[in-house]
């Protein structure tokens, strides 16, 4: 099996696993609880957030776990937006953010927010220009993705957040890492709020974070027992936040062997895709190909051939790729990405996504694109019958 699937999830690591089935058995209680197995699974809690304090240089207390990039996105806005609404009511985002920040903008447009949508350039990327263009007297809040999740499209959050915060420092920033936590040094993104989730990372699925380097007021979302500082009620899921804590520390400890390795690897399969258009014609790339691509991601439309019958055809050979963001699959509407980078019509149905992680070597590059080789013009053939 060649998985190449890596944005929508990876593979929970043999480590992890070990290390989350160890606390599941020796720390078992609710860290609420006054005893001595309680006290050790509020150890534990405590540790994960020492890890997440070192990595990305911040206070301990400002570390939220949450179920997941979902949930922290929408404690991020809804949370900022509720508390700070006696300050003002409009909230710049992208048009190509993850669907958990635009579901979240559009249900805060429906009582009383007003939002405001950066539109991408050509490659995917958001000019910091763009966003404080659209800064009014009553923004109070930036949501800004670090790395898109179709296209790999990288965005200047530092530079993002400069330029807001000279024209008002109160207004916050908030930044979608999900994609680019464990690959690239975000501690000096300058983001207020910054979300991120273990199952990108070779962690296990159903677990998160939001981190509030800012210190900012937020309004909980979730409501019961108080925890976590009264933000994020519900007893601790300890063994799943242990794992996604030593699940971060592996990726920091070997960060810079991961990504000269993804980069190798990356690099291999665009000289392998430009190699296929020089023989068939009609295989671009989607988003940016220099330092602006993330090294994790690549994103190419196979003209002519619908995504969905490459993607099984490339399963028939035990190759798993993705179309797309993994959480709209199912969705009939087009790419809102690729609509948004003006992607021709004919063309948005014909993406494919490869994506990288840890598990992937050099090695299956040219069985991929040798596969592809064999696919390309059988699909072309069969498609015009």
């Amino acid at each position: 099996m060649i998985y190449l699937d890596n944005s929508a999830t990876t593979k929970c690591s043999i480590e992890v696993i070990k290390k989350i089935e160890d606390v599941s058995i020796e720390c078992f209680g609710n860290p609420s609880s006054l005893h001595k197995l309680g006290f050790e699974a509020e150890r534990v809690l405590k540790e994960s957030k020492e890890i997440f304090s070192k990595i990305l240089n911040t206070s301990e207390n400002g570390i939220i776990f949450t179920s997941g990039g979902t949930e922290s996105n929408n404690l991020a806005l809804i949370g900022y937006a509720l508390r700070n609404k006696n300050k003002g009511n409009h909230i710049i985002s992208s048009s190509i953010e993850h669907d958990s920040v635009l579901n979240t903008i559009k249900f805060l447009s429906t009582i009383g927010f007003e939002i405001s949508l950066v539109e991408p350039d050509k490659y995917g990327s958001i000019n910091p220009e763009d966003v404080i263009k659209l800064v009014k007297d009553n923004t109070i809040l930036v949501s800004i993705m670090h790395i898109n999740n179709e296209i790999g499209s990288i965005n200047d959050i530092k530079s993002i957040s400069k330029l807001v915060k000279s024209h008002n420092k109160n207004i916050a920033i908030h930044s979608d890492c999900v994609q680019s936590f464990g690959k690239y040094d975000i501690k000096s993104l300058d983001a207020d709020l910054i979300t991120l989730s273990s199952h990108k990372i070779h962690g296990p699925k159903g677990v998160g974070a939001l981190i509030n380097k800012g210190s900012l007021n937020l309004n909980p979302i979730i409501y019961g027992g108080g925890q976590q500082n009264n933000l994020r009620s519900g007893t601790e899921n300890v063994p799943s936040i242990y794992g996604f804590a030593y699940a971060s520390q592996y990726m920091y400890e070997n960060f810079n062997d991961n990504y000269l390795k993804l980069n190798d690897i990356k690099n291999a399969y665009l000289q392998g895709i430009k190699n296929l258009n020089d023989k068939y014609g009609n295989i671009y790339l989607t988003g940016p190909s220099d330092n602006n691509s993330s090294v994790h991601i690549i994103n190419i439309i196979f003209k002519g051939i619908r995504a969905e019958v490459l993607l099984h055809s490339l399963e028939e050979c035990g190759i798993y790729v993705g179309t797309g963001s993994a959480c709209s699959s199912h969705s009939k509407e087009k790419s809102k990405v690729l609509t948004a980078i003006k992607i021709p019509s004919e063309d948005l149905d014909s993406s494919i996504r490869i994506s990288l992680g840890c598990d992937n070597t050099l090695d299956e590059v040219k069985t991929v694109i040798d596969a592809l080789d064999v696919k390309i013009p059988l699909l072309r053939k069969y498609l015009r019958k």
